[in-house]
């Protein structure tokens, strides 16, 4: 049986410094969680990041990775990931929520995700972020 959640890699940009969120439960990731009936992968992202860290993001174009692994008892699980943005805003736990919030910088979020998984996911989106912005810098000139 394939399990699917969607989720994201969240970031915000303080003092010039972009900033990830990252779930601590008995692990340490990305913020994710099941789809529900109706839902598209965006929809299930955008909900399960305002469960879990109580930040209401904006989903980049461009950026989508997908992720499979396998489960205890033979199943496996596919999470969709996202690159999801917000401003303005204090991420924090949701207290029906059994998982606390960190926000940090790169190489610390690198440091503390327990998965090589979820280290690659944030990698790939920051390389996205850095091209994005070099794009952005170039057409400026």
């Amino acid at each position: 049986m394939l399990e699917r959640s969607c989720g994201a890699v969240v970031y915000t940009e303080e003092q010039g410094q972009r900033r990830y969120v990252l779930v601590r439960g008995g692990y340490t990731g990305l913020p994710k969680g099941h789809m529900e009936k109706g839902e598209t992968e965006q929809q299930t992202a955008i909900r399960e990041i305002q469960e879990e860290v109580c930040v209401h993001t904006e989903i980049l174009p461009g950026f989508r990775r997908v992720v499979q692994y396998g489960l205890p008892g033979g199943n496996r699980k596919q999470v969709v990931y996202f690159l999801a943005h917000y401003q303005d805003q204090t991420p924090h736990r949701n207290p029906e929520e059994f998982l606390r919030v960190q926000v940090l910088g790169y190489q610390d979020a690198l440091r503390a995700l327990t998965f090589e998984n979820d280290r690659l996911t944030l990698r790939l989106a920051e390389r996205f972020l850095r091209r994005a912005a070099r794009a952005s810098e170039s057409e400026r000139k």
